[in-house]
């Protein structure tokens, strides 16, 4: 029988945490990726030494090469896309290098590295993208966020039509 192994993405904290406590307790070996070493190593010191996480920022392209070639070499059975935030405000007083590092996280990062996931996945292994309700409605003040969870939403959507038959 294949052990179960899932690499959770924003795990350092709040629903990323969750699902990697969750996937524990469901006897999954977890691997945690996210930008805070600190917090990484407390939550796999609580979760269990036979865990592991990967400090990277994926926002950044060589970093997230790290994890893309961890997927690779891992081969999880499960993948959670959960990384991502939100910017509050009118969108033309956000800077746009601050809309684009959103964009990069957000969706660049999940993209990516759902291809390698896919491309290497078997039957049974699932993927789950993380969105919101905001991808749902417009939202004043987080357009770009609410863009990002419709893109995310979507996308998901269609990745599971061309995936569900998978033998």
């Amino acid at each position: 029988m294949k052990t179960s192994t899932a690499l959770v993405t924003g795990a350092s904290s709040g629903i990323g945490s969750v699902f990697a406590r969750e996937l524990v307790k469901d006897g999954y070996t977890v691997t945690c990726v996210a930008r805070n070493e600190d917090k990484l190593k407390d939550l796999v010191g609580e979760i269990g030494s036979e865990h592991r996480y990967l400090r990277a920022d994926l926002a950044d392209e060589a970093q997230r090469q790290i994890v893309c070639e961890d997927i690779r070499e891992s081969q999880y059975s499960l993948l959670v896309n959960n990384a991502g935030y939100g910017i509050y405000d009118r969108f033309t007083t956000i800077a746009i290098d601050k809309s684009n590092h959103l964009i990069e996280v957000n969706l660049k990062a999940l993209v990516q590295l759902s291809h390698v996931f896919l491309k290497n996945s078997k039957p049974g292994d699932a993927l789950i993208n993380v969105s919101s309700v905001l991808s749902l409605l417009p939202y004043p003040g987080g357009a770009v966020y609410s863009a990002t969870k419709a893109f995310v939403t979507n996308f998901t959507e269609a990745l599971w039509y061309e995936h569900k038959d998978k033998e």
